[in-house]
C-alpha cells in the first residue's frame, strides 16, 4: 500500500506543487491582517521553495545548480528576523534576486519537460500551469528589485500607496500586478514609471501570451497524435 501511495504521489507531483503555489498566493494579501501571519506566510513560502525543488528539479546536476541558488533565497528570507532594520533593504535585493534565480530556473525546467514530452499526462496539465503561476511569481520579484534600485519606478494609486513601506505589503501589491500584467487584463492601481519598469512590464505581457500559445500547442499537439496513433490500425 505504501508503494503504491508513492507511486500515485509521483504521478500527480506537480498537483502537489500547485496547491502550495496557491495555497500561499491566497494566503498572501491575508497575513498581515492575522496574528503570526506574517511568519505563517514566510514559512509557507518556503515550502514552496522546497517543493519546487523536491518536484521540478529531478536530475542531479539540476538540482545541485537549484541548492546553490535557493540557499540565499531561504537566507534573505529569515534573515529580517534576527538581524536589524537597517540591512532589510540589502537582504530584499539577496532575496529578491536569488528567488528571481531560482524560479525563473524552475519554470524552464517545467517548459523543456513538457516540450521533451512525447504523451501528455494530465499532471503534465497540471505543471504548465504551475509554470504559469511561478513566472507571475518571478516578474513580481523582478518588479519589487527595481522599485528597490529605482525608487519611485511606479506611480501607486494613493489608496494603496501607504501600503508601499511595508515589506509584506509591497509584495502583495506587486504580486497583483504581476498576475494582472502577465494575463493581460491590467491594473489601475500601479503604472510603471520609469524605463525599467516600462520595459519589464511589456516584456512580462508578452512572455504571458508566448507562453499560453506555446505550451497550449504542445499539448493539444500531443493530445491529437496520440489520440490518431490509438485509432490508427498500423500502430497496433
Amino acid at each position: 500500500m505504501k508503494h503504491s501511495f508513492l507511486d500515485r504521489l509521483r504521478h500527480r507531483k506537480h498537483l502537489v506543487l500547485l496547491l502550495t503555489l496557491v495555497s500561499t498566493i491566497v494566503v498572501q494579501p491575508l497575513a498581515p491582517r492575522f496574528l503570526a501571519g506574517l511568519v505563517i506566510y514566510d514559512v509557507m513560502r518556503s515550502l514552496v521553495v522546497l517543493t519546487v525543488f523536491f518536484i521540478v528539479f529531478q536530475r542531479w546536476r539540476d538540482r545541485l545548480v537549484a541548492l546553490v541558488i535557493g540557499v540565499p533565497v531561504f537566507a534573505g528570507s529569515w534573515a529580517p528576523y534576527i538581524l536589524p532594520d537597517r540591512f532589510e533593504a540589502a537582504l530584499g535585493v539577496i532575496h529578491h534576486s536569488f528567488l528571481v534565480a531560482f524560479l525563473g530556473f524552475a519554470v524552464a525546467m517545467i517548459s523543456r519537460g513538457i516540450l521533451e514530452r512525447k504523451v501528455v499526462r494530465a499532471d503534465d496539465v497540471i505543471g504548465a500551469i504551475c509554470g504559469y503561476l511561478l513566472a507571475g511569481i518571478v516578474w513580481a520579484n523582478l518588479y519589487l528589485l527595481v522599485e528597490l534600485f529605482f525608487l519611485g519606478s511606479f506611480s501607486v494609486h494613493q489608496n494603496i500607496a501607504g501600503q508601499l513601506p511595508s515589506r509584506y505589503a509591497r509584495q502583495s501589491l506587486f504580486a497583483d500586478y504581476s498576475f494582472a500584467t502577465l494575463t493581460s487584463l491590467g491594473s489601475g492601481d500601479i503604472i510603471p514609471n520609469s524605463s525599467p519598469a516600462t520595459t519589464l512590464t511589456w516584456l512580462e505581457a508578452m512572455f504571458g501570451q508566448f507562453y499560453i500559445a506555446v505550451i497550449l500547442a504542445q499539448l493539444v499537439g500531443l493530445r491529437l497524435a496520440h489520440g490518431l496513433q490509438q485509432r490508427d490500425p498500423k500502430s497496433e
